[in-house]
């Protein structure tokens, strides 16, 4: 299963517009989210990783509590000299993360970068989910700086930071290279921003 920032008439617009050339890009995660709280001890992530930008690199951040615990990438902290145009291994990715005793808060942020297709997302059995939501909603429109270009750890977007500030949860509608799309603004999502 793909988790899409796009609604599916979105995704179709840009399949035709501009040749598609931002159609690959509409596919990427960023600044797609997942938060709740559990009580489970564990958290397994299972998929694949395909092209989405010119950006090979990618990063899941896990935290707990507002603490990272832990990471799924493919740059292993090392990047060349001129990181942006690595050609990074994409493809399977699997890894467990121990989220220790207790009620917790759990924040997922996938990558920017690249297309996810996930295969397994698990906790422990018996264990029990909730969603947290911010207090508001929005939405973020714009081009590369806001879709989280050149930014290998997630966390550290600036829209990341400002969703904090405002207690928002964005969906991230930018696309690195887009200037602004008429079009898109007139497809309704599903939420009031």
């Amino acid at each position: 299963f793909r988790l899409n920032r796009f609604t599916k008439e979105q995704i179709n617009l840009y399949k035709e517009y501009k040749g598609g050339y931002f159609f690959d890009r509409a596919l990427c995660s960023s600044g797609v989210r997942l938060v709740f709280n559990t009580n489970s001890t564990s958290l397994y992530i299972k998929g694949i990783t395909s092209y989405g930008t010119s950006r090979t690199y990618y990063a899941f951040e896990v935290f707990v509590n507002d603490k990272l615990i832990g990471c799924i990438d493919n740059f292993l902290q090392e990047f060349s000299d001129n990181y942006i145009e690595q050609d990074l291994k994409l493809g399977k990715f699997e890894k467990e993360f121990n989220l220790g005793e207790g009620v917790k808060k759990v924040e997922v942020y996938l990558p920017f970068s690249v297309v996810v297709d996930f295969q397994e997302i698990s906790l422990d059995d018996g264990s029990f989910i909730e969603p947290v939501k911010r207090k508001y909603n929005g939405l973020l429109f714009g081009d590369s700086i806001t879709q989280g270009y050149d930014n290998a750890h997630v966390s550290n977007h600036y829209s990341v930071a400002v969703s904090r500030l405002l207690d928002t949860d964005f969906i991230n509608k930018a696309i690195g290279g887009e200037v602004f799309n008429p079009a898109l603004s007139k497809l309704k999502d599903n939420f009031e921003p």
